[in-house]
């Protein structure tokens, strides 16, 4: 998954845009204008098959878009009389689009405002939370991920209230896996907390033993220790934290730090991917970096 963002002086906001890259066909979520930079990017990933406007007031350059790209568009059932453009398909609660689980919204800012659940496994490498006193409440919307829902600690957790987050988001059913691993649907995962050790993969993963017959993925804060990984027996490790440098030219500081800074790598027979992740550290901002949710289909 791709996002991109464009602040909104009016609301004083930052609104939000997601791309999910399917092989089926890509789908937009609620987009937003497109720089020459994005629309390059967006038909460099296949360009996009349907239009999801998850209510009336985020119609924005769906119309434009569906132009460019010859997108089919889909919006909320419940808005059908009402809604500023015209539909190829109205979702309602419950209808599977596309591989997406549609949820209709009661209590919304309009009638069925749309959410959307992509099934499967969700897996959080750290840095979830990098404030003290962050409680259930604000973390609630995470007990409503239907799929099985794994959590690694990253640094920031450490530096807050750990112990506190952890019994929080095991509370809202997120499974925390902390130095351990659990089987799941023929799929072994291997959470490790978060260390500034560059052998705390390798002496980790001494604790374990890989299943022969399960494809291993391994959850780790940092892109260290890939090859230690490799040789466990992993054959995808996902990390985060570099935040793809976040701002330019940080970038280049940080890939001397981290020279895996972003996206995937071939390490043996494991693949590393390094996500630039969804939120910031600092200024909260991105030059040269985008937000990412990434998808896997494990085929």
């Amino acid at each position: 998954m791709y996002g991109w963002s464009q602040f909104d002086e009016t609301r004083n906001i930052d609104f939000h845009s997601v791309l999910w890259q399917r092989a089926q066909g890509n789908v937009l979520v609620d987009p937003l204008p497109l720089s020459e930079h994005d629309q390059a990017h967006l038909e460099q990933l296949g360009g996009a098959a349907w239009i999801v406007i998850t209510n009336s007031d985020h119609a924005r350059a769906s119309q434009a878009v569906a132009e460019l790209t010859g997108a089919r568009i889909a919006g909320p059932a419940l808005e059908q009389g009402e809604f500023p453009l015209q539909c190829d398909r109205w979702l309602a609660n419950g209808d599977d689009f596309e591989g997406l689980t549609v949820l209709a919204l009661d209590g919304s800012k309009t009638p069925g405002e749309l959410a959307l659940l992509v099934e499967g496994t969700t897996l959080i490498t750290g840095d979830l939370i990098d404030m003290h006193g962050i409680g259930e409440a604000d973390l609630a919307p995470l007990g409503e991920i239907e799929s099985p829902a794994l959590f690694c600690i990253g640094n920031h957790e450490r530096y807050v209230d750990l112990e506190d987050i952890c019994a929080r988001l095991q509370n809202l059913g997120v499974e925390v896996l902390r130095n351990r691993t659990v089987s799941k649907n023929d799929i072994q995962f291997i959470g490790i907390d978060d260390s500034e050790r560059k052998d705390q993969v390798a002496r980790q993963l001494a604790n374990f033993e890989t299943s022969s017959d399960a494809y291993r993925v391994l959850l780790y804060h940092r892109p260290d220790g890939a090859d230690a990984a490799a040789t466990w027996g992993a054959d995808l490790m996902l990390t985060g934290h570099t935040h793809r440098g976040q701002i330019f030219p940080f970038n280049l500081l940080v890939k001397r730090v981290f020279p895996q800074l972003y996206q995937s790598y071939e390490v043996e027979d494991m693949t590393l991917y390094v996500s630039p992740g969804t939120g910031t550290w600092g200024p909260v901002m991105r030059l040269g970096s985008k937000c990412e949710i990434t998808a896997f289909n494990l085929v």
